[in-house]
């Protein structure tokens, strides 16, 4: 947890030594214990929380799939926090098939280099693009994606794309505001326009887009789906070049 970059080789001594968490033969309470672990925890890892829970008469852990170290605290899926404030209550969590349901950490299928290498977006009733419009709106929706997953990690109000561009943001609550100029997740595609994000369940998420680039033609789409719900889809509408396009694909 402590050395998140490791020294190659490793060193002989320990830097920190493990010591006794606790006195031998202490004698842990017999009330009711919760122990919420997320199964991407990697700080607390749920086997280690297991132990945890062992340790008490009356422990018990319920794992949170495509969670991490933090659950019921700013919990974004309705799901942790529920389950905790019932125990709190009750001494019981109750109903806990809410985990059923929280979305999988949404990843691109591969890091590509052009549009024309990305997997097309799946053409829709009405839709008149070709393969090649449908690979550059999967690009675009993959792009706004890489804004999302930028956002996690950045706290500047900014940031730039993977292959160029700048986008910015606020968040007045926990409605995000995104400002897109130019972004290239991939080097012939770039897309410019808005974006608004509800961190919260469902995570409904809204893009409207200017598309360009050395590889399309010129065009406007409408981009939504849900982030926080399991097996999304994003839906895909608007023009590029001369062509209605209307399709769909698994969210980015």
């Amino acid at each position: 947890m402590l050395d998140l970059c490791l020294v190659w080789p490793a060193p002989v001594v320990t830097a920190y030594p493990p010591g006794q968490p606790v006195p031998p033969h202490a004698q842990f309470t017999k009330a009711p214990v919760l122990v919420l672990s997320g199964d991407l925890d990697s700080l607390t890892p749920a086997r280690q929380a297991k132990h945890s829970a062992e340790l008490f008469e009356n422990g018990r852990q319920i794992i949170v799939p495509n969670s991490f170290h933090v659950t019921a605290v700013g919990d974004e899926d309705n799901c942790a926090s529920g389950i905790a404030q019932r125990f709190v209550r009750d001494l019981d969590p109750g109903d806990t098939s809410c985990t059923d349901h929280i979305a999988e950490v949404h990843l691109v299928p591969k890091f590509v280099a052009t549009g024309s290498q990305v997997e097309a977006a799946i053409p829709s009733e009405g839709n008149q693009g070709t393969d090649a419009d449908l690979r550059v709106a999967a690009a675009a929706a993959y792009t706004l994606g890489d804004v999302l997953a930028r956002w996690w990690v950045n706290y500047t109000g900014k940031g730039v794309g993977l292959n160029g561009g700048r986008f910015a943001y606020r968040s007045p609550s926990n409605l995000t505001h995104f400002q897109l100029d130019k972004m290239k997740w991939v080097q012939d595609v770039e897309i410019s326009g808005a974006m608004k994000w509800d961190y919260d369940y469902p995570g409904g998420t809204s893009a409207h887009i200017r598309v360009g680039g050395t590889g399309t033609d010129a065009g406007e789409l409408v981009i939504t789906w849900n982030s926080r719900v399991p097996q999304a889809q994003a839906t895909i509408a608007g023009t590029i070049g001369s062509h209605k396009i209307a399709a769909t694909m698994y969210a980015p």
